[in-house]
């Protein structure tokens, strides 16, 4: 795994901006820990906001995580960090906060 100080990481504006007012940068640095320190094979990390959808609902924070692929049938990623989102946050926390996987070069924006 790549040391945190090379990883590429960027957050849009309007990321920064929802999660100050829903005053969440200290549960948001948590889960970009956890991702920094879990995720095998990190390239990049891209926090953005994603708009509420039609169907309701608010905006989400998204971390757009880049990496290697680790060529497997089913990479638990994802799931692996859902499942330690919820052990660790309330649902007033977590709703807010989604991890997407991509794999390859570096997409920090």
């Amino acid at each position: 795994m790549a040391t945190t100080t090379s990883i590429p990481f960027t957050i849009s504006p309007d990321a920064a901006a929802y999660v100050a007012e829903l005053g969440m940068q200290q549960p948001m640095e948590q889960m970009l820990d956890r991702i920094r320190q879990t995720v095998v094979g990190l390239r990049s990390i891209g926090v953005s906001l994603q708009p509420p959808y039609d169907l309701g609902g608010g905006p989400a924070v998204i971390f757009d995580v880049t990496m290697d692929n680790p060529h497997l049938e089913y990479d638990p990623t994802e799931s692996r960090f859902q499942r330690w989102q919820i052990e660790t946050f309330p649902p007033e926390v977590f709703q807010h906060f989604t991890m997407l996987t991509v794999y390859g070069p570096n997409h920090a924006r």
